[in-house]
């Protein structure tokens, strides 16, 4: 099975904001991002936010799909970020 994919990180408090992201490897990417907001300073300012609000426990990481052909990784991020998700400065946690 593929590591690589499209993934998204979402609070079941505040289920509106999400961060959307790929990855060769979804299991180091995961614990980076575990870290970084256990750290207090995750790249995304809100969704540091609402992980101080909420607590780690608030805090989902889901695959949304499996690439195996990393040349279009960024291809399949893009999809979920302009047709499947949409661009809301109030709800995309992809923006600082």
């Amino acid at each position: 099975m593929s590591t690589s994919g499209i993934y998204v990180i979402n609070c079941n408090k505040s289920p509106e904001n999400y961060y959307v992201g790929s990855t060769v490897n979804f299991e180091s990417r995961f614990g980076d991002h575990a870290y970084d907001l256990s750290k207090n300073r995750h790249k995304s300012r809100y969704l540091q936010s609402v992980y101080n609000k909420y607590g780690k426990d608030s805090v989902k990481f889901y695959i949304l799909e499996y690439v195996k052909d990393l040349s279009k990784l960024l291809d399949r991020e893009d999809y979920y970020l302009q047709d499947w998700f949409w661009f809301d400065d109030e709800r995309d946690c992809n923006f600082s």
